[in-house]
C-alpha cells in the first residue's frame, strides 16, 4: 500500500542510489535531473520514495508528482498503479497531478485513459534541445551571430582562460556573479529569484557528488561566466545553471560554446531547459536553433 508518510526529502546522500537510475532511465526532462531535484528540493518541497521497485518524486510545493520513466517498460508502474499514488497524494492536495510523463510511457499503455485525462504540459514548460554538434561547430547562417559574438569576446579579452567549476575561489566567484545579476534585475526580491539564488547557494554542498561539472571563463582576473551542467541520462546532459556579464560582450556565447565542447564524445544532445514563459528567455534560446522542444505530458485523474 502506498504512503504518504514514506515520502523522504532528497539528500545528497541520496546521489549515490539516484543518480545511478535515473541517468540509466528513460528520464528526459531537467525536472527530473538528481542535481535539480536536490538543489531546487527546499524551495519546490521535493520528496521520494520507492514504491513496489518503482521511484516516485513530489514536489509538495506545487502539488507536482513524477515517476522515473524506465527503459525496459515492463518495469514501469500500471497506470492502477499511478492512480494509486495519486489517490493518495490528492488526500494531501486535492491538485495533485502527475506531470513530465513521455509520450512514448502514454503509448505504450492505452488503457490510461480508464484513469486519467492526459493533457500537454503548458508551453513555457517546454524544454530547448540541441545537439552537442550544432553548438560545438556554430556552422550556418543562423548561427553567425554567435560565432561573431564569440569572435569579439576574444579579441576584447585575448587574456580570457578557462577554468572548471570547483570547490573553492571559482564556485564561489560563480555564486557572487550570480547575485550580482539577480541583483541588477528588475525585481530582485521576486520569488523565482529568491528560489534560483536558493538552489545556487546548494552547490556548495559539492558539486562533484551531485554529479555537476561546469565551466568558469575568466576575462583577466574577473569572471565573465560560467556554466554548469550534469548527465540526465545516456544520450543528454542538462545545463541547470549558466550566468554571465552584460558587460561583456559575447560572454554568454563563449561559455555556452566551451559547455558544448567539453561534452562533444560524451552524449549527443544539450537540454537547456524551458524558458519559463520569458520572451527574452525564448528568443535567446530559440537563437540558438534547437533540434526540437521537448514536451512531455501530465496526467490528471478523471
Amino acid at each position: 500500500m502506498f504512503r504518504y508518510e514514506d515520502f523522504k526529502h532528497v539528500e545528497l546522500s541520496d546521489a549515490g542510489t539516484l543518480i545511478p537510475r535515473l541517468t540509466s532511465s528513460n528520464v528526459n526532462s531537467c525536472e527530473l535531473l538528481f542535481s535539480n531535484l536536490y538543489a531546487w528540493g527546499h524551495a519546490c518541497g521535493t520528496v521520494w520514495q520507492e514504491y513496489n521497485g518503482h521511484l516516485y518524486f513530489y514536489l509538495s510545493s506545487i502539488g507536482r508528482a513524477a515517476f522515473a520513466d524506465c527503459k525496459d517498460d515492463a518495469e514501469n508502474p500500471s497506470p492502477d498503479e499511478l492512480a494509486e499514488v495519486l489517490s493518495v497524494l490528492r488526500l494531501h492536495d486535492p491538485k495533485a497531478e502527475f506531470f513530465q510523463v513521455r509520450g512514448e510511457y502514454i503509448d505504450a499503455h492505452p488503457d490510461i485513459a480508464e484513469h486519467f485525462a492526459v493533457l500537454p504540459l503548458e508551453d513555457d514548460a517546454a524544454e530547448y534541445i540541441y545537439t552537442v554538434k550544432s553548438l560545438v561547430e556554430l556552422s550556418g547562417p543562423k548561427l553567425r551571430k554567435k560565432r561573431n559574438l564569440i569572435r569579439q569576446f576574444m579579441a576584447q579579452f585575448p587574456d580570457s582562460r578557462v577554468e572548471p567549476v570547483a570547490p573553492g575561489k571559482v564556485l564561489k566567484d560563480c555564486l557572487a556573479l550570480a547575485e550580482e545579476w539577480a541583483a541588477a534585475q528588475d525585481e530582485p526580491e521576486a520569488e523565482p529569484l529568491l528560489m534560483e539564488k536558493d538552489a545556487l547557494s546548494r552547490l556548495s554542498d559539492g558539486l562533484s557528488e551531485m554529479g555537476c561539472e561546469g565551466v568558469a571563463v575568466y576575462a583577466g582576473d574577473r569572471l565573465a561566466a560560467f556554466s554548469v551542467y550534469a548527465r540526465i541520462n545516456g544520450e543528454m546532459f542538462t545545463e541547470s545553471f549558466e550566468k554571465s556579464r552584460m558587460d561583456c560582450k559575447g560572454a554568454a556565447q563563449f561559455v555556452n560554446h566551451e559547455m558544448a565542447k567539453r561534452l562533444e564524445g560524451r552524449c549527443l544532445y544539450i537540454n537547456r531547459e524551458q524558458d519559463l514563459g520569458s520572451a527574452g528567455l525564448r528568443h535567446a534560446k530559440l537563437s540558438y536553433d534547437p533540434v526540437f522542444l521537448l514536451k512531455n505530458f501530465r496526467l490528471v485523474p478523471r
